[in-house]
């Protein structure tokens, strides 16, 4: 739900907000795409896992259906890219 202009294409885009590194641990995958047009929402319900409250796909098969297979819409100029940045979290030293 982030807009970025087309201006912006190509060049390295800092968001306006900050993470924290909490719980579970381990391996993430975040996923950005963007879309020349407002996308659909997707399906998450809210689940709390290790006291944390996660938007968690309601179906990975459907999430992943739903983002993939796209193809051009008859009469539209719809554009779609993607970058995956995959890393590892853990617990800091005290």
């Amino acid at each position: 739900g982030f807009y970025i202009g087309s201006d912006r294409v190509n060049r390295t885009v800092e968001l306006p907000y900050t993470f924290e590194v909490v719980p579970p641990f381990g391996v993430e995958n975040l996923i950005v795409t963007a879309f020349s047009v407002k996308p659909p929402p997707p399906a998450t319900i809210p689940k709390r896992i290790d006291g944390e409250l996660y938007q968690v796909f309601n179906s990975v098969k459907k999430a992943i259906s739903a983002s993939r297979g796209l193809r051009r819409k008859q009469g539209s100029e719809v554009r779609v890219g993607e970058v995956m940045l995959t890393l590892t979290t853990m617990r800091g030293e005290k």
